[in-house]
């Protein structure tokens, strides 16, 4: 009878001590995952010394994971830009490492501008960033394009698109943002409409 009543204590605290084991494995695995959706998200300065020209910031009623399958893919930018034609992007191993923009023309009869940036960072459903390829047809240097993608309460999302420049001309670096603001306005519009939500901040350099 003590045999049997010993094997059953014992029984008892193995199987507490698994709970205890899943349960602290468990608490390991979702502070990890929560650790690393904490992590900081890259800015600007952290590739380029060139000032924040333009900020896009908005605040979509979607999850990011529904956000980035649309904006985290560079080929999807017409979808929600209305002066782009189309985007061509190079890829390795899936992971996109260049893409050019084809922007509309301006007047009939015109080619339009053709833009190319390397990507230097992707991170799933965290963001990306390219660097315009230099010299380039514009002139511009140190010209950064950094996007990133934030978890809100009630599966939101926040969108920030920084872009960064430098010219020798200023009255070049002022067309850039005051034409960016309209780009931005485009953008907001159509991503606004196609997730619900909310312009924050449509911000330029004065």
């Amino acid at each position: 009878m003590q045999k049997k009543v010993f094997s059953g204590v014992v029984m008892i605290a193995l199987t507490i001590t698994g709970v205890v084991c899943s349960s602290n494995n468990y608490a390991q695995a979702i502070k990890m995952e929560q650790k690393e959706s904490q992590k900081a998200l890259p800015t600007t300065d952290r590739w380029v010394k060139s000032p924040v020209r333009n900020r896009l910031v908005l605040e979509l009623n979607k999850p990011v994971s529904a956000v980035w399958a649309l904006v985290g893919n560079p080929a999807n930018m017409p979808k929600f830009s209305s002066g782009l034609d189309s985007v061509t992007t190079e890829r390795i191993n899936g992971k996109c490492t260049q893409y050019t923009c084809y922007f509309k023309s301006v007047k009939e009869g015109e080619s339009g501008y053709v833009h190319t940036e390397n990507m230097i960072w992707q991170e799933y459903k965290r963001g990306w960033a390219s660097r315009s390829i230099e010299p380039n047809a514009m002139g511009y240097t140190d010209y950064l394009s950094l996007l990133t993608f934030e978890n809100l309460p009630g599966k939101k999302t926040r969108l920030t698109w920084a872009i960064t420049s430098n010219h020798k001309d200023q009255k070049m670096i002022e067309l850039s943002t005051k034409g960016l603001v309209e780009a931005f306005d485009n953008i907001s519009k159509h991503l606004i409409n196609k997730f619900g939500g909310k312009l924050v901040e449509n911000f330029y350099e004065k």
